[in-house]
């Protein structure tokens, strides 16, 4: 949260999380953590307290997990 203040006084416009959040970052007891993650709290209160955005993703199509799915 402080680099995120920092980054948000230095000009940044909002926030991109990227969708190692909940899909393949773990904490040090090898949970994954996802948004609802009380530990997130920080980030998503300094981007409200600077009334900044906060973009992550939260699914994914379908056709990202089938396999042997070839794009035309």
């Amino acid at each position: 949260a402080a680099m995120l203040k920092e980054a948000f006084r230095a000009g940044a416009d909002g926030l991109k999380m990227y969708k190692a959040v909940g899909l393949t970052l773990r904490d040090r007891a090898g949970r994954l953590v996802h948004y609802d993650d009380d530990r997130l709290a920080p980030v998503f209160e300094t981007c409200a307290a600077f009334g900044r955005p906060c973009l992550f993703h939260i699914a994914d199509p379908t056709a990202f997990f089938r396999s042997g799915l070839v794009a035309e």
